[in-house]
């Protein structure tokens, strides 16, 4: 096969990535969309893919991102069905008021502790029910990897230049850093809005609204057109990136970015939470789209597609920090000096939230891989690593309620990557640009460079992470 055949084949893959992801923005906001036309993009995604394998070897991201494509096609059903259950059947009644798995984040906000247990409960004992589609979905998955003599986690540590004990190592590192400041922490604020001590049913999407639920009316910031004019001032053009912003009852609850066609469509969903809550989703979402929109359309489909999870997650991180930076709070957004110190404690609080728990999920996904654990034996796993790292006893179940765990083969490693990533590019553009950074265009100029490359990032090596910068910035 000539290179040419490779071009003509990434752009039909581009088409076809492009019509599908359409289709699937479409279901996770809650808009019409066809069942039959996912299915038929699917199958022509799987057969292209399968030519791709049969004829060629190179480049090795294709060859690998193919892999996945047919493991997707042969498992876009049960992520369908996935998607229904929780819908359906993972659902409960508090007095009149039903909720549902789209709708509870945004319930516990304003529920009751004791209904809030209800309704936790409810979902963990109605768990078992999106177990047998779980399970298939990794069979099936693992089976397609296994046919091209690769594992799941094999292909993510090639992604992100890693070996097994590299990230082990960082994963352990980071928890055992953040583990006692963490703890004290959640015990301060369970104690302060919850007037008692931290329970298994106060996770993380719970605690990381309910800690910002006193400061709402201090922040009278319209945080779209805050983050559109940091994009400005750093010279982006954010009129590239639409948003949805409809609050629609089956809409998928967490913000997510869909890069469509890079770099022309790419699209921001969000569900309005409260203020802040929402200015963080909204800060992460579009560093994801400014990286997205930026990166070089004359490149080939896998420089500018097929990007390492880490890398992706990366941009997104770095703008969210933005939000914890107390120069930026007071100046540009003009906040209260002492309002802006507390943000920023408050924020770092869920900062090490999230290490401690997406520490746990990452060690979980990879147990799951290297022991080829079931099913039942990842909920005793996952049991022990939020003991380990929350402190708490959490059943296990909880993992299958998540939008993440139980969808993606690896991914959640990948938060804590892009979390030290995004550090060490902060402390490059305070050192050459000041504290100051975000408003310098020469910074955004060099965001650009980085982000232009799309595959060939030079922040996407993550076998180089300075981890101890960051353990310290903790």
């Amino acid at each position: 096969m000539q290179k040419a055949d490779v071009s003509a084949w990434e752009e039909t893959a581009e088409d076809l990535h492009a019509r599908l992801s359409d289709e699937y923005f479409r279901l996770e906001v809650g808009l019409s969309y066809s069942k039959g036309r996912i299915a038929s993009l699917e199958r022509l995604n799987r057969q292209h893919a399968g030519v791709f394998l049969k004829n060629f070897s190179a480049p090795r991201a294709l060859f690998l991102d193919s892999i996945a494509s047919v493991a997707k096609a042969k498992t876009f059903g049960l992520t369908l069905k996935l998607h229904e259950l929780r819908k359906s059947k993972i659902c409960t009644r508090v007095g009149r008021t039903s909720v549902s798995w789209t709708t509870w984040r945004q319930f516990a906000s304003h529920a009751s502790d004791a209904q809030r247990k209800s309704v936790f409960d409810a979902f963990i004992k109605k768990s078992g029910m999106l177990t047998p589609t779980i399970d298939k979905f990794f069979r099936k998955s693992s089976g397609v990897y296994a046919a091209h003599g690769v594992d799941p986690l094999g292909v993510y540590l090639e992604d992100h230049h890693l070996t097994a004990a590299q990230l082990r190592n960082f994963l352990l590192t980071l928890g055992n850093s953040v583990k006692g400041m963490f703890r004290a922490e959640f015990r301060k604020y369970a104690k302060k809005f919850l007037q008692r001590s931290p329970a298994y049913y106060d996770d993380y999407y719970f605690m990381r609204n309910v800690v910002f639920s006193d400061m709402t009316d201090g922040f009278p910031v319209d945080s779209r057109d805050e983050v559109c004019k940091l994009l400005r001032d750093l010279g982006f053009d954010p009129r590239l990136i639409a948003v949805d912003d409809a609050d629609r009852p089956s809409k998928y609850p967490s913000p997510f970015c869909s890069f469509v066609r890079i770099p022309h469509d790419v699209r921001v969903s969000y569900k309005p939470e409260n203020p802040l809550q929402t200015a963080i989703a909204l800060y992460h979402e579009f560093g994801h789209a400014a990286h997205a929109i930026t990166i070089d359309a004359g490149l080939p489909y896998h420089k500018r597609y097929v990007l390492s999870e880490g890398l992706t997650e990366t941009f997104s991180i770095f703008l969210e920090n933005v939000l914890s930076d107390e120069d930026y709070l007071l100046q540009v957004l003009n906040l209260d000096k002492g309002y802006a110190r507390e943000l920023v404690q408050r924020i770092r609080f869920t900062e090490h939230f999230a290490i401690a728990f997406y520490v746990a999920n990452s060690l979980l996904k990879m147990d799951q891989w290297e022991q080829n654990l079931s099913l039942k034996q990842m909920n005793d796993h996952y049991s022990m690593h939020l003991k380990t790292w929350l402190g708490m006893d959490v059943p296990g179940e909880y993992w299958q309620l998540h939008h993440i765990l139980p969808e993606s083969l690896m991914y959640v490693p990948s938060y804590l990557l892009a979390m030290a990533r995004a550090h060490e590019l902060t402390e490059l553009l305070k050192k050459e640009y000041g504290r100051w950074w975000w408003a310098n265009k020469r910074a955004g100029e060099e965001l650009r460079a980085v982000m232009r490359p799309g595959a060939d990032s030079k922040v996407g090596d993550f076998s180089t992470l300075d981890v101890a910068s960051y353990v310290k910035s903790l």
